[in-house]
């Protein structure tokens, strides 16, 4: 079966517990040996990393037992990059704290995309913060994106609001800054659901990047109340 490994926590000696998930659903096996650097499982000892296992009945334990593994792709691939290594860090931590077991088969493409685009190094960052979109969406905290959030009026939209829930027309518009008719679109695409944008550049500043994922992390952090690892690593 082929997963994405989403924590690693220590169990006992150089054993631990790996807690994954797929289209299918979310697991917890045993990796005997993984912590273990010379151990041939010690590859899996990566959050985000996604192979292909093959589980036994453990006779030893609750939990069924990672046999055999095969890495498709690992953060360390990314090692080269330090906003990318960075990224992963984060997306897991993310993933963990907002979603239940649930929910994390509902991201499990949306997740392969982004890491391939991370790995490929395209489109990166349209995939990053869509997928943020979803897990805020998934989380409970939708945004409206096709009329203003607060009076529903469908023209002269001119802001965007986490806080507010979405898009803010020109009436409605309190702090008085106006986007730019890219950037209106920009956030659309992210908060109307995680589509794949195929082989065409998605332009995006990379101050609008920055901004936007600050932004949703912050709110992330507020609503659900908990602290984000490394993200001030990636934006001091």
């Amino acid at each position: 079966m082929k997963i994405i490994i989403l924590n690693i926590s220590p169990y006992k000696d150089n054993d631990a517990i790996i807690s994954a998930f797929n289209n299918d659903g979310s697991y917890d096996f045993i990796a005997r040996g993984i912590l273990n650097s010379k151990n041939k499982l010690a590859m899996l000892n990566n959050p985000l990393t996604y192979a292909e296992v093959e589980i036994s009945k453990s006779k030893k334990s609750q939990y069924e037992s990672i046999k055999n593994a095969n890495v498709i792709f690992s953060c360390m691939e990314l090692m080269s990059n330090f906003n990318d290594l960075m990224w992963c860090s984060i997306l897991a931590d993310v993933i963990k704290k907002c979603l239940n077991q649930d929910e994390r088969p509902l991201i499990f493409k949306p997740l392969l995309i982004t890491l391939g685009a991370l790995k490929a190094n395209f489109n990166k960052e349209i995939y990053i913060l869509s997928l943020l979109g979803l897990i805020l969406k998934l989380s409970g905290f939708e945004m409206n994106v096709s009329e203003c959030n607060i009076c529903h009026n469908k023209d002269n939209i001119t802001n965007f609001s986490l806080k507010r829930g979405g898009f803010i027309c020109k009436n409605d518009n309190l702090d008085n800054k106006n986007l730019s008719r890219e950037q209106l679109i920009l956030y659309r695409d992210i908060f109307k659901g995680f589509v794949y944008y195929g082989k065409e550049k998605y332009q995006i500043t990379n101050d609008d990047f920055k901004k936007i994922s600050k932004d949703i992390l912050n709110f992330i952090a507020d609503v659900l109340d908990f602290e984000i690892k490394n993200i001030t690593l990636l934006y001091d």
